[in-house]
């Protein structure tokens, strides 16, 4: 590919986008005497987490956050220039952000059934967390010498004492400024790849030409790579329904979707525009697509697939 090509394709045809997202996991790492035991060795084995909130309560927020990365990760090219960058052909984006907008939603609306459901979820937590306290004390006071008894069940009261305010300060990292909303929080940024503002570096005119070229031959290196994988994710889609309809003669639904989703990533990845498969995907897609009510049906298609004496791959 020739230089003014890759600018055409990459400085001019996509932006770099990544997702951004913020949420509290609200584990805090125990110390070695949270757990009654002052030997341990954190070279050796790791001590652990307290978990503030249960995990079951913050596992919507997570599945969303995961929802977001995966909607921009199979529409784009990580763009190794620049670490967390994708790429994302232009033509693509209005897409892409769309449904991140939708996602987003989802995100806030979670975050405000969270937070209100939040007091409870902490009396819940802190309920444990004692119970798990009372029984490391009821475990050493099993082991104990019957004659340090009297004094041992003193140290361990005070220790649960202790335990137990220690744990109630915890929230203060998420509470300390009455705004535990502000931790919640999901955005996207967008940014064009470009050589300005190089020339306002303070360096010789030397370093700056090979600065440059650098540049340019590293974007070039990443075009043909990016280009190749691009390839490679579609040629095992295509191979995998060709070996299902070997085996089973047709393909059912279960198969057909994720094929038609493969082709139309296909198409999302094709920053350059200029791949010879894209016109066997826009062929494969008219002939054996179909749509209905604006909508890509994979039982039609699959129907359509078996009707025919064609194979799609």
């Amino acid at each position: 590919m020739t230089e003014p090509a890759i600018a055409d394709a990459v400085w001019n045809s996509g932006v770099l986008m990544g997702v951004h997202v913020s949420r509290p996991q609200f584990h805090v790492r125990n110390r070695p005497h949270d757990l009654l035991r002052d030997d341990m060795n954190k070279e050796v084995m790791d001590p652990g987490f307290k978990k503030m909130i249960a995990p079951s309560a913050l596992k919507d927020l997570a599945s969303l956050e995961s929802k977001a990365r995966t909607c921009l990760g199979n529409r784009s090219v990580p763009f190794k220039l620049f670490s967390e960058s994708r790429f994302v052909a232009s033509s693509t984006l209005p897409k892409i952000l769309k449904e991140l907008e939708t996602i987003k939603k989802e995100f806030d609306a979670e975050t405000e059934k969270f937070l209100v459901a939040y007091p409870r979820l902490k009396d819940e937590a802190l309920n444990l967390l004692d119970a798990e306290s009372q029984k490391m004390v009821d475990a050493a006071l099993l082991k104990m010498d019957p004659k340090l008894l009297n004094q041992g069940r003193l140290d361990l009261l005070e220790w649960f004492d202790n335990q137990s305010a220690y744990n109630r300060t915890l929230y203060r990292r998420w509470e300390s400024d009455g705004d535990l909303h502000r931790h919640f929080k999901m955005s996207w940024s967008i940014g064009r790849i470009t050589l300005e503002g190089m020339e306002n570096l303070n360096l010789t005119h030397d370093t700056l030409v090979q600065m440059q070229k650098e540049y340019k031959e590293n974007m070039k290196n990443w075009v043909q790579e990016a280009t190749s994988s691009m390839h490679q994710v579609l040629g095992q889609k295509a191979a995998h329904v060709k070996e299902m309809l070997e085996k089973q003669g047709k393909l059912d639904p279960r198969n057909v979707k994720p094929f038609f989703e493969a082709l139309e990533a296909f198409k999302d990845l094709d920053f350059t525009g200029s791949s010879n498969f894209r016109s066997i995907v826009d062929a494969i897609q008219v002939r054996f697509g179909v749509v209905k009510n604006g909508e890509f049906s994979a039982d039609l298609s699959a129907a359509a697939i078996a009707g025919s004496q064609e194979q799609p791959c």
